[in-house]
């Protein structure tokens, strides 16, 4: 049964390095970047020669941001840790059997790179041409627009209320000075 290559799945943003070890030898890592099937067949992505594996026994799929490994209905299946499973997740380097007594597969996926650097744009400082513009104390003779004055009438308002909360602190701290016998001159009082 010929079955075009299968690529389904996301396209990876880092790969992932195979190691073959077949009956005692160990081949030449391969780097995939995109989903791939492992098989006995001419046409798989990873051809092995070993009978104790299937036509197409396995596919190594990139999905949800993740490499992880599922048997393809294999009739020897896959194996982690002596155990013969379905799929795996494939988070950091894993060892797969293919087969009981098949070759196994050493899966490494590549760190994802690095997330680039966030560059933000400097904060101008203000010129203090302008600082002063809106916030000096003025004569009123120069000429200002509506926006100007209304800043300006703002700016006054909340110097007013930090003036008035400054009184009412100088005046308890004189309070609790004089009740404690302390001496008021250092406090302002």
């Amino acid at each position: 049964m010929n079955r075009p290559p299968d690529h389904s799945g996301s396209p990876p943003s880092f790969p992932i390095r195979v190691q073959v070890a077949n009956q005692g030898a160990t081949g030449q890592p391969a780097l995939f970047h995109q989903s791939f099937r492992v098989g006995r067949a001419s046409d798989a992505d990873l051809h092995i020669a070993n009978d104790y594996i299937s036509r197409y026994h396995a596919q190594v799929l990139f999905e949800n941001g993740a490499w992880s490994i599922r048997d393809l209905g294999s009739s020897n299946g896959l194996f982690v840790n002596g155990e013969r499973v379905q799929s795996a997740p494939l988070h950091r380097a894993l060892d797969v059997r293919l087969g009981i007594e098949g070759p196994w597969l050493h899966l490494i996926p590549e760190p994802p790179p690095p997330p680039p650097p966030v560059v933000r744009p400097p904060i101008a400082a203000p010129q203090t041409k302008d600082v002063n513009r809106y916030f000096e104390k003025t004569t009123g003779a120069e000429p200002v627009g509506e926006h100007t004055m209304l800043i300006r009438q703002a700016f006054a308002q909340i110097q007013t209320k930090q003036k008035r909360k400054l009184r009412v602190v100088r005046r308890s701290l004189c309070a609790v000075s004089a009740s404690r016998g302390q001496r008021a001159e250092s406090h302002g009082c």
